[in-house]
């Protein structure tokens, strides 16, 4: 599960693709987010190089929308999208409680968790995203099925 950093840095990210420029509290009003939280949030965006500031406290993207990915920003705000360390590219950690990590069920489930979630992420830009494109044309690309939104319902009250 993302923060609540993230997605409000996306929402903002978001909302700077689609405006030339925008204050803090602007961006706070428009999205309906914290502004505290904006104010600490914005500072790591720009210091991970996806926005700049600007003359009179204006926030602008510092790279066109279609070169900013939703991975990127995701782990600029929360770090490796892997669900456990052993499985992670950026920060891999072995499990002291694993015999073998060939062997490990539990590692190759979530591999292909961490793979089809970066596989999303990183190939929806804050363009894709603030034009509608969703997972369902991402997952077409490589003939994958989602599931029905009726099953995820019903699925909901597992997680």
């Amino acid at each position: 599960m993302i923060t609540n950093d993230t997605k409000y840095g996306l929402k903002a990210a978001l909302f700077l693709a689609k405006n030339a420029g925008a204050t803090l509290a602007e961006m706070s009003e428009s999205e309906a987010l914290p502004q505290d939280a904006l104010a600490s949030i914005l500072p790591r965006l720009q210091q991970a190089g996806f926005i700049k500031l600007a003359a009179g406290g204006r926030f602008s993207l510092s790279r066109p929308a279609d070169a900013i990915t939703v991975g990127q920003i995701v782990r600029a705000l929360d770090g490796p999208l892997a669900p456990i360390p052993c499985v992670s590219q950026t920060a891999y950690s072995r499990c002291t409680d694993c015999r073998s990590e060939e062997g490990c069920e539990v590692r190759r489930v979530m591999r292909l968790v961490r793979d089809a979630t970066a596989y999303i992420l990183d190939n929806t830009s804050l363009l894709d995203m603030g034009a509608g494109r969703n997972a369902q044309v991402i997952f077409a690309e490589v003939n994958m099925v989602l599931s029905k939104a009726s099953d995820c319902a019903a699925r909901a009250g597992s997680d």
